[in-house]
């Protein structure tokens, strides 16, 4: 954790760097689910993989972070957690924790790395 210093991510490591925003308070990308394009929340906190308030579906055919790509996602019921701002989709950590994220906020940007190795 720095507030001091930049960050520059490995480029052999970088999977994919994705702008950010706020939604209702909350860390939020621009991305599309089904091809819908819509807010997502990226809550990495959450418990879960992805949830979506009112869906008729129990799998996501395609989830589209800017060009980082999941396919046949697994839809949580957002019942289950005790959330707000349910009008957006949300990804939560058991989808990210297959990269190291890095927020950096002076670019507002969101880095995804393969987390095969740690920089120290």
């Amino acid at each position: 954790l720095s507030s001091a210093t930049g960050y520059a991510p490995e480029e052999s490591m970088l999977v994919a760097s994705i702008p950010y925003h706020e939604a209702g308070g909350s860390l939020a990308v621009y991305g599309k689910v089904n091809g819908k394009e819509t807010t997502i929340l990226v809550d990495t906190a959450g418990d879960f993989t992805f949830v979506a308030k009112g869906e008729a579906f129990t799998v996501v055919r395609q989830l589209e972070l800017d060009n980082l790509v999941f396919r046949n996602v697994e839809v949580d019921d957002p019942e289950h957690f005790d959330l707000g701002l349910l009008e957006f989709p949300r990804i939560g950590n058991r989808l990210l924790q297959r990269f190291r994220i890095t927020i950096d906020s002076g670019s507002k940007v969101i880095h995804f790395e393969k987390p095969d190795t740690v920089r120290r």
